[in-house]
């Protein structure tokens, strides 16, 4: 797929160096993050980094998915509990109604009832 006036086309560069500080680095490898069971010791380190620099409610909330869905749901409650300490009102209910619409969520670490309007 050569480029017919000569050179090379965009798709074959390479990505240019992120020239983002390094905390906004990792919040960006954060965000793509497949949150799934079976996640590595390496990424669930990553999204628990993020949660702490970025409390923004969607760090929060995809750390506690992905430690629920980890086997430590104990952890995903606690970071629920401060999300919702934090973040009240619509994003709370938002949280709630995304959280209790999965059962592998639900049935790993149930919604706190700290987080109850």
């Amino acid at each position: 797929d050569a480029d017919p006036r000569g050179g090379i086309t965009t798709a074959q560069l390479a990505d240019p160096p992120s020239w983002v500080l390094d905390n906004w680095a990792g919040f960006y490898q954060a965000a793509r993050v497949k949150v799934a069971p079976a996640m590595t010791a390496q990424d669930l380190q990553l999204l628990n980094e993020a949660a702490h620099r970025f409390p923004y409610p969607s760090a929060l909330h995809r750390y506690a998915q992905a430690l629920a869905l980890n086997g430590q749901g104990a952890q995903a409650v606690s970071v629920l509990t401060h999300l919702c300490k934090i973040h009240i009102g619509v994003v709370r209910d938002t949280v709630r109604e995304s959280w209790t619409a999965r059962p592998e969520l639900q049935q790993a670490a149930p919604f706190p009832k700290a987080c109850e309007p």
